[in-house]
């Protein structure tokens, strides 16, 4: 089967229908031969990691000639011994004109496909003649939503716009016992989160490398509760917690040496804003819709370069969520929030979600007026409307949110 594509300024249109009906062919159609052929690498990278190998060329046509753009689909569709489908789902006017009058007029077996990027429904178009003559249209509707084959991974979306991830944090599944960690980590941060930030830059300030090979650290004895140095309290949280294993046989001599339980727990507490990022991507994981995942994929800590020049511009975001074929960009704040933060997000959505993309500020204190490092009405207000403005949807106050409230947040976002 020979799939003909109406090559589209949106890269998911592109690769959409391949996804879906598996063809052995891929013919796209454009005035913009180049940009498509340079393209088409992406695109074969993707579906080859799905065990998918279509032939793929380019075809190119003149813009808004219609006489012309019929001729070049005919001399497409000529093998009598193939089938074709043709991809309705993008592409300009013009060309959708010229395709219209290819599939009334030929009694080659042409049929036409389109999906919905978002909802991931599609319909099949088939063109029979009647007994009298007449050509009637026969209409099937296909659902993909639960199809293992359409939907993109975080890495798959952001190298089909043409990028490349550089880095990310530890990754781990719904059911992994850090969930439960997190969970807990989080119920202390919650109850102070801009105070949360200030202890663990000062943990992170007093605690070091002891023994590297044996993944070992250790903190001074009498940095432990002094005036500027690492918080009692929170000591003996993350000691009696588990979070950390104090190592007998190595404390001595005026230091304090231990292990972190995991990675994961020891970025949460070296590093203020990790916890808050690993518990919305822990959130977003378990986020259910008729009991199967949400999400079909999901990235923390992603680092994304914006093409595979190692010079090339970069951006961090806290969270990256594939809702089948629907990026979301989450960007987490434990304190103060800059409009810049919305501007990244804006900026990060065009280039690696054009036409698709969803974008979340998710926040604390600087939404919570009962938090002492609230940042007052008219800041907050002044976010607000500047978030809207630029389709950034905010979650906020998340400190007061029982989980499974702003597990519906997370999954509000694509619904």
């Amino acid at each position: 089967m020979t799939l003909i594509e109406l090559f589209d300024k949106t890269p998911v249109e592109n690769i959409l229908g391949s996804l879906a009906l598996k063809p052995d062919k891929v013919v796209f159609i454009t005035p913009e031969s180049r940009k498509a052929i340079r393209a088409l690498p992406n695109y074969q990278k993707i579906l080859n990691g799905r065990g998918l190998c279509p032939e793929m060329r380019v075809k190119s046509i003149a813009k808004n000639d219609l006489e012309t753009i019929v001729a070049a689909l005919y001399k497409i569709i000529s093998d009598p011994a193939d089938s074709y489908v043709i991809d309705i789902s993008g592409g300009d006017e013009g060309a959708l004109v010229a395709l219209g009058i290819v599939l009334g007029s030929t009694d080659l077996h042409v049929s036409a496909f389109r999906m919905n990027a978002v909802s991931r429904r599609g319909v099949w178009f088939e063109f029979r003649k009647s007994g009298d003559g007449r050509r009637k249209i026969e209409r099937t509707v296909m659902d993909y939503a639960g199809n293992s084959q359409v939907y993109l991974t975080t890495e798959e979306n952001v190298f089909l716009h043409g990028g490349r991830i550089y880095g990310t944090s530890h990754t781990f599944r719904r059911d992994d016992p850090v969930c439960e960690d997190i969970d807990r980590l989080w119920t202390i941060c919650r109850r102070d989160c801009s105070g949360w930030n200030a202890k663990i830059n000062r943990f992170s300030g007093c605690a070091g490398r002891y023994a590297a090979e044996q993944d070992l650290y250790s903190i001074a004895d009498d940095d432990i509760g002094r005036r500027g140095g690492m918080d009692r309290e929170l000591w003996e949280d993350v000691v009696n917690g588990g979070y950390i294993t104090i190592e007998k046989q190595h404390t001595g001599r005026g230091i304090t040496v231990f292990r972190y339980k995991n990675e994961v727990i020891r970025d949460c507490l070296t590093k203020a804003g990790s916890l808050f990022e690993y518990y919305t991507y822990k959130t977003a994981l378990q986020c259910e819709r008729d009991g199967v995942p949400l999400y079909d994929s999901a990235t923390t800590g992603i680092i994304l370069g914006w093409n595979e020049d190692i010079d090339s511009t970069r951006n961090e975001i806290d969270v990256m969520l594939m809702a089948g074929m629907v990026p979301v960009f989450i960007s987490c704040k434990n304190g103060d929030v800059e409009t810049d933060e919305l501007y990244k997000l804006n900026t990060v959505a065009k280039k690696f979600g054009v036409g698709y993309a969803k974008c979340a500020l998710a926040a604390t204190a600087f939404f919570d007026p009962e938090d002492r490092a609230y940042s007052g009405d008219a800041a907050s207000a002044n976010i607000k409307g500047r978030a809207d403005d630029m389709n950034v949807r905010v979650v906020g106050a998340i400190n007061r949110m029982e989980p499974e409230e702003f597990t519906e947040a997370i999954a509000n976002l694509v619904r």
